[in-house]
C-alpha cells in the first residue's frame, strides 16, 4: 500500500509538485534542468524541440547502453527507489540477449562483478565504484504508449558512504524515454 500511495505522490510531483521530502538525489524533478545530472540525458526542450512547460529530462535510446548518473552521500539504511517516466509509443529495446548481459562492462563500471537484465529491461544502479559494492534492480516499463508511468523499488544500503553514484541505464533501441521525476528517500 505505501508503494501505491509513493506511486500516486511521485506521479503529482512530475506534473509540477516539489520533489518528495528527504530525496537524496539533487534535482530529483528537473526543475533545474540537467544540473547535478551527467551522461547521455538531454534536456526536455532538446528532445521536443519545444519550449515545454514541464520539467524533466530525456533519453535517446541509441546502438550503445545509455546512462544518466548522479554522485551523492548516503547513509546506511533502507531507501525506496522511484522513476516517473514515459516511453514515446514508437519505442523498441534491443532483442539481442547479448545485450542483456555483463552490464557493469557496458557502463565503463568494468570493476564491478557482472550481473544480468531481461530482455526490454532497463535498471538503477547505486554504486561505490571506490568500494567495488553496488545494488541494483531491474525496470520493465508495464506500457508501451505515451502515459506516465512510475516505478517504485526497495533497496538496502549496508554502510555509510560518501561518493556514491546513483545510474539509471538504458539499453539499446530506439525511441526515447522522459525522465520526470527521480527519487531515491531514507524508508
Amino acid at each position: 500500500m505505501r508503494i501505491l500511495l509513493l506511486a500516486i505522490l511521485l506521479t503529482s510531483s512530475a506534473l509540477g509538485a516539489d520533489t518528495p521530502p528527504g530525496n537524496v538525489l539533487k534535482n530529483g524533478n528537473f526543475s533545474e534542468g540537467l544540473t547535478h545530472w551527467d551522461g547521455d540525458c538531454r534536456p526536455l526542450s532538446m528532445v521536443t524541440n519545444q519550449v515545454s512547460p514541464n520539467n524533466g529530462a530525456g533519453v535517446e535510446l541509441l546502438g550503445t547502453w545509455t546512462k544518466l548518473t548522479q554522485n551523492f552521500d548516503t547513509k546506511k539504511g533502507h531507501y525506496v527507489l522511484s522513476v516517473t517516466f514515459t516511453i514515446t509509443p514508437d519505442t523498441t529495446f534491443v532483442k539481442e540477449e547479448k545485450e542483456y548481459r555483463k552490464i557493469p562492462a557496458k557502463l565503463g563500471f568494468s570493476d564491478l562483478k557482472e550481473f544480468h537484465l531481461k530482455r526490454g529491461e532497463w535498471c538503477i544502479i547505486v554504486t561505490n565504484l571506490a568500494a567495488r559494492r553496488y545494488e541494483y534492480c531491474g525496470v520493465k516499463p508495464l506500457k508501451d504508449d505515451s502515459s506516465v508511468q512510475t516505478m517504485t523499488g526497495e533497496i538496502d544500503l549496508k554502510s555509510d558512504s560518501n561518493g556514491d553514484t546513483f545510474c539509471l541505464a538504458f539499453p539499446p533501441g530506439h525511441g526515447f524515454v522522459t525522465l520526470q521525476s527521480v527519487s531515491m528517500v531514507q524508508k
